[in-house]
């Protein structure tokens, strides 16, 4: 059945409006103190995490990993994980961990693999920078996360 536009808004008006209901206190993580114990894992190297989340407040302590290239945050029980970003003033302030030139050990992991060659850096790059590789298998560049002092991984 089709109704006329003006009956057809009347019908939408007549239907009440949803209350919105409040947000229970403590349902979500707070991420003040979540950027807190991140400053304090990763030395300050991580960029604060971005207000727009809404995460499910985790029941259990929280899993921070810092090293490697990226620095994330993981609460397994409640089941969400974060990648964070590495703030550009500790990457500019960072020494370099790999130069043009470089031999570089590269890890491709994948879900259930890792599988490790090397290859000569065509750039210089900081640690949870970018970098090319040039690859002994294939001599094609590839780029690659520089994860520490000539070390690189790609994640498959």
């Amino acid at each position: 059945m089709r109704l006329p536009i003006p009956a057809l808004a009347l019908a939408i008006a007549l239907v009440p409006p949803v209350q919105a209901q409040p947000i229970p206190a403590g349902s979500f993580q707070d991420l003040d103190a979540l950027d807190r114990q991140v400053a304090d894992a990763t030395g300050g190297r991580a960029e604060p995490i971005d207000r727009r989340l809404r995460l499910k407040a985790c029941t259990q302590p929280i899993s921070i990993t810092a090293d490697g290239y990226a620095p994330s945050v993981r609460c397994g029980v409640d089941g969400w994980r974060i990648a964070l970003r590495v703030s550009q003033a500790a990457q500019i302030n960072a020494p370099l961990a790999i130069r043009r030139g470089d031999e570089v050990t590269v890890t491709i992991e994948g879900q259930g693999f890792d599988i490790t060659g090397s290859g000569i850096a065509l750039d210089d790059g900081r640690e949870g920078g970018t970098v090319r590789v040039k690859t002994s298998t294939t001599g094609t560049p590839v780029t690659v996360r520089v994860t520490g002092p000539g070390t690189a991984s790609l994640k498959g």
